[in-house]
């Protein structure tokens, strides 16, 4: 599986791309995106998820899975981002700053 998240705006307004895939990783940091992106149902989200009230410091995303022959994207704004689909930027987030870091 392979992951890209692009975060644009925020109050400096400085892009940030992440991008990996699963299988060089750690197999624990493996498992918790894994089980992040099923927690999300990632594939069965649709392609834009609006956010009414988005504003000039909110974050905006764009999410990229690959798995196999299967490819979906997302994008999303803040602050109407669903719980679990939170939780799977968090943790690309965190992994994109581990692997940075290394």
């Amino acid at each position: 599986m392979k992951i890209k998240l692009e975060r644009k705006g925020g109050f400096t307004g400085i892009p940030r791309k992440f991008s990996f895939d699963l299988d060089h990783l750690e197999a624990a940091d493996k498992e918790r995106l894994q089980a992040a992106v099923e927690a999300a149902d990632f594939f069965d989200l649709p392609h834009l998820i609006p956010a009414p009230n988005t504003g000039v410091d909110q974050f905006h995303y764009v999410i990229t899975i690959h798995e196999g022959k299967r490819r979906h994207v997302v994008q999303t704004s803040e602050p109407d981002i669903p719980e679990a689909l939170q939780a799977l930027i968090n943790e690309v987030l965190h992994e994109g700053r581990v692997v940075k870091n290394r």
